[in-house]
């Protein structure tokens, strides 16, 4: 219980994090590329055993790892581009709402019986980021805006783990 309580708590950090890079003028994608290399460098201190770097390069996982860890840093970047400009709740929903692609695909790739609420759920969910990236005034100011939450949406980290 205690794990589920700290998971919740730290994702939610997370995007209060990130919404305060642009008030205190951090340049995010450096801020991300030096987060991951610390966070490396922390995996690497608490590892158990020694680490023979040639054959790491040398496995089969290595290149789909380095390319994995791109794409997480290329969402973290458009995670808070999206909660500089069009705000935290929406980033934080089109995230949220990414866990209706694992569904899909479950429905798809295992034959999963797709009835009339799954697919009013699914719908309800592209809806919902759609909603939340409008502003006050109920339009969305530039049609170019939408990129970072769809983004956000398709390449969510926690997606890509599952898939």
């Amino acid at each position: 219980m205690i794990y589920l309580l700290l998971s919740i708590i730290f994702n939610a950090l997370l995007f209060v994090i990130i919404k305060l890079f642009a008030k205190f003028n951090i340049d995010a994608l450096p801020a991300l590329v030096i987060n991951y290399i610390v966070a490396f460098g922390v995996g690497l201190f608490f590892l158990d055993k020694q680490i023979n770097p040639q054959t790491v390069i040398e496995s089969n996982w290595f290149y789909g790892s380095v390319l994995l860890g791109l794409v997480f840093i290329g969402t973290f970047y458009a995670t808070t581009l999206t909660s500089q400009i069009n705000g935290l709740s929406v980033a934080s929903v089109a995230s949220k709402m990414s866990v209706i692609i694992p569904i899909s695909l479950g429905v798809l790739l295992y034959n999963e019986t797709l009835g009339i609420i799954k697919v009013i759920g699914i719908i309800l969910a592209l809806i919902a980021v759609y909603f939340t990236s409008k502003k006050e005034t109920g339009e969305i100011q530039k049609i170019s805006n939408l990129i970072y939450p769809i983004l956000v949406f398709f390449l969510e980290p926690e997606l890509l783990i599952q898939v």
